[in-house]
């Protein structure tokens, strides 16, 4: 079969774009033993705009092929890139099928495909490179299937979306949608997401949707302060901050819709430790008068939009979300909640339909009274699923009355209900069990047929869709849409993320060169988290920040992002003894990413990773029963304990540091270099932009290195403090470990600031060191994309950094730099990227 390339396209900055031999080549092969085809008669030459939104999943407008994004393409795509598949998936008489015609190489980490009314052209955004794919598919889309171009977008691309002959691409990292001529693959415009009326900007949209009728929606991907609320009631309150969609005009934002909290979320938390009379140092989170206080109803409030759905008879848009409850106690069943918003797209005056807000969690627990429950050690395998939480549900699809939400972190997919009137349920009575049914792992997109006879849900770890026939509620089996990586290094980082989102388990003996899609998370249920509660990547969507404060017992704490926790360009491995990494926290109470296995235990109320958790599950037992949980602890060891830990280890390693922003002034840029060389380098330097430093060398450690659980010999490192100020591991006055700054002569914390809630746990620092109080200096990776600042969040944006604390801000020293000084600082800040030179440190503090 021939395959003709468009190898001389257009691109935005007016360049052109030629495709690479070896890509041809590629892309020539797949199409011809691919074969093409499928599907009926001649296409419409004039079809109607059709429902577009953003996905790794997309149906052909005659049902009969799958697109699907492969974030890792098979050995056939050069190394690190992503790849397109396109998969019959119905033949010519209405059967189902299962043949990929074609694996077609697009762009460095892809996120979502979009098709053209008839059928003949693709997009595939990559969000490492900047781009978006071309890909054409032949009359009425049969094929043959050609690459025909990368075509530069904005910074950090997510969610595409087609109307008519635009496609709209929304770019993270400038707050931006590049809207391009689908036939001409010319820039139209690029609408900026600016602010409107009192509406703030959005800052880094991700998910689109194009509604038949001509109207584009847009997610701000991270909740924004709630309208009314002072500086110090947005962080760390359940009912502090609000999620946004936006519908787009001719110049940016047209309308832009809140999605308010859910005042209560269906759980009670317990609030005791926070009432004056038990100790606590601030009375803001007891209990209510007349409130039982060890029964406080928990809110929560929409955030991490990644995606959105639509249904065609009501006009309804449905915003799935990761929801979070910052308020205490920090616990498994009240820190995140999986929330499904609702609003009526057709009243331009209504804001979301707040009835209509669904808590899957609250309709997972109110059916737990006929629902039957799960046995350790789950099996037979029917009932591992029985009464398990929707943990991350990212993605959803409506058609004909029938809703799918995939579980990413449980691997599964739950089928409800859409009411007249809108609501969603999981189950008609109380009485039906709810239906969830085994999918690929880390389930992230997913589509309905016309008819919801079918449910196609695709994976983001592996080439891998399900096949689910809704009809029975049966998988019918998975396509391997691109097969998996056989270099060992990738397989290993494959099966670290797979430790890091599942709300399930993985193994402790996991072995590194397992295949990833082999791997049944259901077996290991409640080791990550309690019956799929939440993931690591609950509170950290790709590895990076959820722009939240948690009010944990030591006090608020802005979530970190950990694309800076390893030198850019490190290699971890079980077996290897060094690694240069930064310490974790904001007091440096943790070491190591192994050391995560407590929070897996304490928040997530799971039963950890380690050897001895299995056993304890399957025997029955507690979580306290866990025999060898004392062997991972705060400043433990880094590798050795857990090969899933160790995987998670190498994984978080591996994440990129998201690109700069493209309309970043490059003379300021230039400027702001210089200036931050001479201010900032003191703490914010070298590879990991921190100061923040460990090399270790595991070779250096007592031998044996622990017994019971705790360090023996020097006590090289202390579990009890809470921040560790530097570490000399042979004694020769070189000290190896630069972890934290004194901040208290900078202004930035103040123990009577409402923010500063604390129940009965330990106080900020380490007063033996000499020390009142201390902080870990933050990596400045992607910072531009991790808003808000300080470790209470009250910077709500860069130049809040800056501001004194009683103007709001976080009162950072300026160093005696002027307005405009600052601002070229901040624009150099803005571009830090793994691609930015590193600064050298001017002075080591110690």
């Amino acid at each position: 079969m021939a395959a003709t390339h468009r190898a001389d396209v257009p691109t935005r900055s007016g360049r052109r774009s030629k495709t690479s031999p070896v890509l041809g080549l590629i892309v020539l092969l797949a199409a011809c033993s691919g074969g093409g085809g499928g599907g009926g008669g001649d296409p419409d030459p004039d079809p109607d705009p059709r429902l577009s939104r953003s996905g790794p999943i997309q149906l052909s407008s005659d049902q009969t092929r799958l697109f699907v994004v492969n974030k890792v393409g098979s050995d056939l795509v050069p190394a690190g890139r992503g790849s397109l598949s396109v998969v019959r998936v119905r033949d010519a008489a209405g059967a189902d099928a299962a043949e990929v015609l074609a694996e077609i190489p697009v762009g460095v980490d892809p996120y979502s495909v979009s098709v053209t009314d008839d059928d003949r052209r693709l997009f595939v955004s990559n969000g490492a490179d900047g781009t978006v794919s071309v890909i054409d598919l032949g009359e009425g889309g049969k094929g043959p299937y050609t690459y025909v171009t990368d075509l530069a977008v904005g910074s950090e691309p997510r969610g595409t979306a087609v109307h008519d002959d635009e496609l709209f691409v929304a770019n993270f990292g400038d707050g931006s949608v590049t809207v391009l001529g689908t036939d001409d693959l010319l820039v139209r415009t690029t609408l900026r997401l600016g602010a409107v009326g009192n509406e703030p900007a959005f800052a880094n949209p991700h998910g689109l949707l194009a509604a038949p009728n001509g109207e584009v929606w847009v997610t701000d991907f991270y909740a924004v302060g709630a309208a009314g609320k002072g500086v110090d009631a947005v962080e760390g309150f359940d009912d502090g901050k609000e999620a946004r969609v936006g519908l787009l005009g001719e110049q940016g934002l047209k309308r832009v819709v809140r999605m308010r909290a859910m005042v209560e979320s269906g759980f009670t938390a317990d609030r005791t430790a926070f009432d004056p009379a038990n100790g606590a140092a601030n009375a803001t989170f007891r209990a209510p008068a007349g409130v039982d206080p060890t029964r406080v109803p928990q809110g929560a409030f929409f955030n991490q939009l990644f995606s959105l759905a639509y249904d065609e008879d009501t006009q309804r848009l449905f915003v799935p979300a990761i929801g979070a409850a910052p308020a205490p106690p920090v616990r498994f069943n009240v820190n995140v909640q999986s929330l499904v918003g609702v609003v009526q797209t057709a009243d331009a005056t209504t804001e979301n339909v707040e009835e209509l807000t669904v808590s899957l969690n609250a309709q997972v627990l109110a059916n737990f009274g006929d629902e039957p429950g799960p046995t350790p050690p789950f099996t037979p395998s029917e009932t591992r699923l029985d009464r398990a939480f929707a943990a991350d549900v990212v993605a959803m699809d409506v058609r004909s009355g029938t809703v799918v939400l995939p579980s990413r972190a449980g691997s599964f997919l739950l089928v409800g209900f859409l009411g007249a009137d809108g609501s969603i349920s999981l189950a008609r009575n109380l009485r039906e069990a709810i239906v969830r049914i085994p999918t690929t792992n880390l389930p992230a997109g997913v589509v309905l047929d016309d008819g919801a006879t079918r449910a196609y849900v695709a994976s983001d770890l592996v080439g891998e869709v399900s096949v689910v026939d809704l009809t029975r509620n049966v998988e019918l089996g998975r396509i391997e849409t691109a097969a998996s990586p056989t270099d060992p290094k990738r397989r290993r980082e494959l099966l670290g993320q797979l430790a890091f989102f599942t709300g399930m388990g993985l193994a402790a003996d996991t072995a590194p060169g397992t295949d990833p899609r082999d791997v049944d998370t259901h077996r290991f249920r409640n080791m990550a988290s309690n019956g799929n509660w939440s993931s690591c990547a609950s509170c950290h969507p790709g590895g990076r920040a959820d722009g939240v404060t948690w009010l944990f017992p030591t006090g608020p704490r802005q979530s970190i992002s950990l694309e800076g926790f390893f030198a850019h360009g490190s290699t971890v491995a079980s077996e290897l003894a060094t690694t240069d990494q930064k310490i974790s926290n904001w007091n440096g109470v943790r070491g190591s990413i192994t050391d995560f296995n407590n929070n897996a235990r304490n928040v997530q109320g799971g039963f950890g990773f380690t050897p001895e958790a299995l056993a304890t599950i399957d025997a029955g037992q507690g979580q306290a029963d866990v025999p060898d949980a004392g062997l991972v602890f705060n400043q433990g060891p880094r590798l050795g304990v857990s090969n899933a830990l160790d995987l998670m280890t190498e994984w978080v390693a591996s994440i990129r540091p998201l690109s700069r922003p493209t309309d970043l002034d490059d003379d300021a840029v230039a400027r702001g270099r210089t200036l931050f060389a001479a201010s900032c380098s003191a703490c914010h330097a070298g590879s990991k932009w921190t100061n923040s430093t460990r090399v270790l060398d595991l070779a250096l450690w007592p031998d044996p290195a622990f017994e019971g659980g705790l360090p023996r010999g020097d006590n090289l490192f202390n579990p009890a403090a809470s921040a560790i100020v530097a570490f000399d591991a042979d004694d020769d006055g070189d000290f190896e470990t630069r972890l934290v700054d004194a901040v208290v002569a900078q202004g930035t914390l103040d123990l009577t600031n409402p923010i500063e809630i604390r129940g009965l746990g330990g106080q900020i620092g380490l007063a033996s060191a000499g020390l009142a109080v201390s902080f870990v200096p933050p990596s400045l990776f992607g910072v531009r994309n991790s808003a808000p600042y300080g470790h209470h969040g009250r910077a709500a944006t860069l130049e809040d950094v800056f501001v004194p604390v009683q103007g709001g801000g976080l009162g950072h020293p300026d160093f005696g730099l002027n307005a405009q000084e600052l601002a070229d600082v901040l624009e150099f800040v803005r571009a830090i990227d793994g691609a930015q030179p590193t600064v050298q440190a001017t002075t080591l503090l110690r």
